[in-house]
């Protein structure tokens, strides 16, 4: 069974020659997008985690960052890939350490809330995982 339709043969040959042609294009226009929402991602993640955790990032740390977001938010200004590519591998390279010791700080400051390592003390409010059995007596 096919689809009728009220193209030739050769208006159909001539899509698919259009569709063939223009796919090396398509790909790269749709990396180029995806790799600049991932930059913008990063670029706004960072910003915000600065912000929220600006106070526990030492001063020289902080410039590192800034002048690497700095970049990369002056590259997505522009339409070159590359240049954003490598902006954002950039900031990823310095802000990865940083954010590495902000998650270990903040595990371990709440594994000191929770009462010690890994949270082990027992409390009136632990769950105990059990299993239920209707009966049938009654």
């Amino acid at each position: 069974m096919t689809a009728s339709t009220n193209l030739n043969s050769a208006d159909i040959d001539r899509m698919v020659r259009d569709a063939e042609q223009y796919a090396q294009q398509d790909a790269e226009a749709r990396q180029a997008a995806e790799e600049r929402n991932h930059a913008d991602m990063l670029a706004y993640s960072t910003e915000k985690t600065l912000k929220e955790s600006g106070d526990r990032i030492s001063e020289t740390d902080r410039q590192s960052v800034d002048t690497a977001l700095g970049g990369l938010r002056e590259a997505l200004k522009g339409n070159d890939g590359g240049q954003i590519r490598t902006a954002r591998e950039n900031l990823e390279q310095v802000w990865a350490p940083i954010a590495s010791s902000l998650y270990s700080q903040a595990t371990a400051t709440a594994g000191a809330a929770s009462g010690g390592e890994g949270g082990q003390q027992a409390g009136p409010d632990d769950v105990v995982d059990a299993e239920f059995r209707a009966s049938d007596e009654g």
